[in-house]
């Protein structure tokens, strides 16, 4: 306990997040949450000068960031994340690694209440925002960037695993993952500790090359499909076009007139009245 005073900021543990903690930057921050209508923090954290605040809350279950994790919950939390983010007002720049620490004299520590939040009470007081409307910058904060370099490394996995089927040497590629997620994870304002980027890549690479002939199959299976119901599609269109063109005739219309009241080439008609 005395060791931790003598800091006046902290590292939380980010390998499992058992806190969201917003950087409010204004004066009155410590009372963000009740002017946004949303949860109410355990603790606001105060800078005695200026009255900006760090509010934490406490999560009753925590959600990991580790190989094996689920990318689901960590996609819940960031959405959490970026909602209360734009209804606090609070920094989008602020990495959530360090806070200031609620134990030391040099800020003001408003204790409110002891609750745990599971993450659906969080998220009843909030619309969550979709992936694909938030802005980019947005979801390169917090623990979206987690989620963010997992998209982007995989999509980008699925394509790169063809290039190391030939040899079968699975570490080839799981270094080859790791060295483009370290890429982008460069691309951060504040970029994942190194373990978080490693625990990434294993997950992408394991699951890609598990599953990828199976994923393969799949995708020329639907092309296949693909394919083929636009040759039928194609096909129908050019039988009911020929009925067309033989009624037409039969009411007495040139080819011209046909080609025209169709809008297509008179050859084509040539050829709908030649076809054996």
């Amino acid at each position: 306990m005395q060791t931790a005073l003598r800091y006046r900021y902290i590292q939380l543990n980010h390998l499992i997040v058992n806190y969201l903690v917003f950087d409010v930057d204004r004066p009155g921050a410590a009372l963000a949450a009740g002017d946004a209508n949303v949860a109410t923090p355990n603790l606001a954290v105060i800078n005695k000068e200026n009255q900006h605040a760090h509010l934490i809350y406490f999560l009753q279950t925590g959600v990991s960031k580790f190989e094996n994790s689920s990318i689901k919950a960590l996609r819940y939390l960031a959405a959490i994340e970026t909602a209360y983010t734009l209804k606090l007002q609070a920094d989008f720049g602020y990495a959530g690694l360090i806070t200031k620490n609620p134990l030391n004299p040099f800020w003001t520590t408003w204790h409110i209440h002891d609750n745990l939040y599971d993450l659906a009470e969080l998220a009843d007081y909030v619309d969550l925002p979709k992936a694909e409307k938030v802005e980019k910058e947005i979801i390169r904060t917090g623990v979206g960037r987690n989620v963010d370099l997992f998209d982007n490394g995989r999509f980008w996995a699925y394509g790169a695993i063809r290039n190391f089927r030939k040899d079968e040497i699975y570490q080839d590629f799981l270094k080859a993952v790791l060295s483009h997620l370290q890429g982008l994870n460069g691309l951060f304002a504040a970029p994942l500790p190194l373990n978080e980027v490693v625990s990434t890549a294993k997950s992408i690479a394991k699951w890609t090359w598990t599953h990828d002939k199976e994923a393969y199959d799949k995708f020329i299976n639907r092309q296949h499909y693909k394919l083929n119901r636009a040759n039928n599609k194609r096909l129908e269109i050019m039988n009911d076009r020929k009925q067309q063109a033989i009624d037409l005739k039969n009411a007495g219309y040139c080819n011209t007139k046909i080609a025209e009241i169709l809008g297509i080439k008179r050859l084509q008609v040539y050829r709908y009245f030649n076809e054996k």
